[in-house]
């Protein structure tokens, strides 16, 4: 059976006792040894001590960010996000992919070398690995971040074939409540990107399965593909909705 706690890797670190080059980042995750003020064990020690047999971590494919100085105007007045440092490191969750291939570069400590984040990545997985914890991520293949905050960017899909890759109106155009939504159903290419990404995660970066966001917006065949493709032993989710916990059943 499982056992998960779901988690953010900023949301856990921001308040950290490590080197500010740590915070909000995953190094700061994998970090052992770290105690409150009264002695007792928090953050990477504190999570392998609860029980639990899975670590579900919220996105950590490369996602689309607000602005910072947008952010942080919002923020300049709110005392609870100052005492939070929400203010300070422009906190989301994730749910806007860009480069589902790419962990998500903010993650990595600042002042390492880019592709660092691929190597802690690999180091946290492994760390919970020998505690006995699988390790599973929120993926998000229903909408991209392409078309979000108002924006039209030009960075995969918007670029190669939007037609294609995206379901559309009768002029073309993208809809859905996340500002685009990607066309799984008698598209081979892009669900084979779904397929592929999954397999990326499992045999380049070592985790153990994945949560699928809005599960039910991705066609039965697809779903049943990525069943059949992934190891027997990998833990696979959909989001809470009818459609897709009976497809994953």
């Amino acid at each position: 059976s499982v056992v998960a706690y779901e988690v953010h890797v900023q949301d856990f670190t921001d308040l950290l006792p490590v080197a500010d080059s740590e915070t909000g980042t995953i190094p700061a995750m994998a970090r052992t040894g770290l105690t409150n003020r009264h002695g007792q064990p928090i953050g990477f020690d504190y999570l392998a001590d609860l029980g639990v047999n899975v670590v579900h971590l919220m996105p950590m494919q490369e996602y689309l960010h607000y602005p910072d100085d947008e952010w942080q105007e919002v923020f300049a007045d709110n005392e609870f996000a100052q005492s939070m440092g929400i203010d300070r490191e422009n906190y989301q969750w994730g749910y806007r992919t860009t480069h589902a291939f790419a962990v998500e570069s903010r993650f990595r400590s600042r002042g390492a070398g880019a592709g660092a984040e691929r190597d802690q990545f690999r180091a946290l997985v492994e760390a919970f690995h020998e505690r006995g914890i699988a390790v599973i991520i929120d993926v998000v293949p229903n909408h991209t971040g392409e078309n979000m905050d108002g924006r039209h960017l030009l960075l995969n899909f918007n670029v190669q074939d939007l037609p294609y890759f995206y379901r559309t109106s009768e002029e073309v155009g993208h809809i859905g409540p996340f500002g685009n939504e990607v066309k799984t159903e008698d598209r081979p290419m892009v669900q084979r990107w779904v397929v592929d990404q999954l397999q990326h995660w499992v045999d380049a970066l070592g985790v153990d399965g994945f949560r699928i966001d809005l599960a039910g917006q991705v066609d039965k065949q697809t779903l049943r593909r990525v069943m059949a493709e992934l190891p027997e032993d990998i833990i696979v989710y959909g989001d809470t909705d009818e459609r897709s916990l009976k497809v994953l059943a």
